[in-house]
């Protein structure tokens, strides 16, 4: 573990959840705060340690393909200060702040605790891309080393053919799922938005709105395919998004146009 587990509850953090973790649970003991250099009460850094690393799921170590405009790849703790404002100007000018996450995810189990201080990240706004293939293969008890070329060549069988293996799935399947009515309100969110922000900013279009375009596997789609991401909720497909600080996101309202067999992960895996 790093020297200096401890920070101060009051002058370090501009964000208020973890002035809020801190508050509650000082050590009583009072001195000079190492990452912000305020004479203050002391706390341990192992009670942010959960919530940070919930935070740092948005990131994912930067392998130097291409990146977002907007949100450039960055070490994160600047990336964490750029996107959600969490550190404070007397934390963010001490160079001990290099040391914080470090110490901090000694605390933690994130994956990114073997990154050094200097290594970039970048804000992974698909963050859960593998996280509905995965619960694919747990439900079906298969391997996390099935190819997901051979669950494609799978998924283009006939299901309404009996033989098939994608016809065995369906039939299990349908004991998982619920109809929805054909006029069913479902909702769509995209990041981004027409004209210039400030002036004449304006919703995306609802062609701009529609379907992803064929991308490489994503959290449903499969490589090359084009799929539709919704939900049930605004405040749900804002979510899904993930936007940080600073971005515009369109939203919009669809309904069915005919009833639709879905299946619900939650009851599936209960």
């Amino acid at each position: 573990m790093a020297p200096f587990p401890e920070c101060c509850r009051e002058n370090c953090f501009c964000h208020p959840w973890p002035k809020s973790q801190l508050a509650a649970h000082g050590t009583g003991q009072r001195g000079r705060c190492y990452y912000c250099g305020a004479q203050a009460d002391l706390a341990p850094i192992s009670l942010l340690a959960e919530g940070f690393s919930n935070l740092f799921s948005d990131y994912m170590p930067w392998g130097g393909e291409p990146s977002d405009a907007l949100y450039a790849p960055a070490p994160l703790i600047e990336a964490t200060q750029r996107d959600w404002r969490v550190f404070s100007e007397g934390f963010w000018n001490n160079p001990h702040r290099r040391e914080f996450i470090p110490t901090l995810l000694s605390n933690s189990s994130s994956s990114l605790f073997a990154l050094a201080p200097d290594d970039r990240v970048l804000r992974f706004h698909r963050n859960a891309s593998n996280t509905a293939y995965g619960t694919w293969l747990d439900f079906w008890l298969i391997d996390k080393s099935y190819a997901r070329h051979a669950l494609q060549q799978l998924l283009t069988d006939d299901f309404a053919e009996p033989s098939t293996r994608g016809n065995q799935f369906g039939c299990h399947l349908k004991h998982f799922g619920r109809q929805l009515a054909a006029g069913h309100a479902l909702w769509r969110a995209r990041v981004g938005f027409a004209g210039e922000p400030d002036v004449d900013c304006s919703a995306l279009s609802v062609r701009k709105a529609g379907p992803n375009p064929a991308f490489p596997a994503g959290r449903l789609n499969l490589s090359g395919q084009e799929i539709f991401y919704c939900a049930e909720s605004e405040h749900t497909a804002v979510a899904e998004v993930r936007p940080a600080r600073g971005y515009l996101v369109t939203t919009c309202t669809l309904s069915t146009k005919r009833a639709l067999n879905i299946w619900i992960w939650s009851m599936a895996l209960e």
